[in-house]
């Protein structure tokens, strides 16, 4: 279980979403990649 303050988490969604605007998050990230990368690093 992962525990946070309610304002730490709308900081942190506030932050997130002036870097990452809302809709372009595919574009910004490969999760797969990334993934497949650690996987291969561990």
């Amino acid at each position: 279980m992962v525990q946070f303050d309610t304002a730490d988490l709308r900081r942190f969604l506030g932050r997130s979403y002036a870097v990452v605007p809302e809709g372009s998050e595919a574009g910004e990230l490969d999760l797969d990649e990334g993934l497949a990368s650690l996987l291969r690093d561990a």
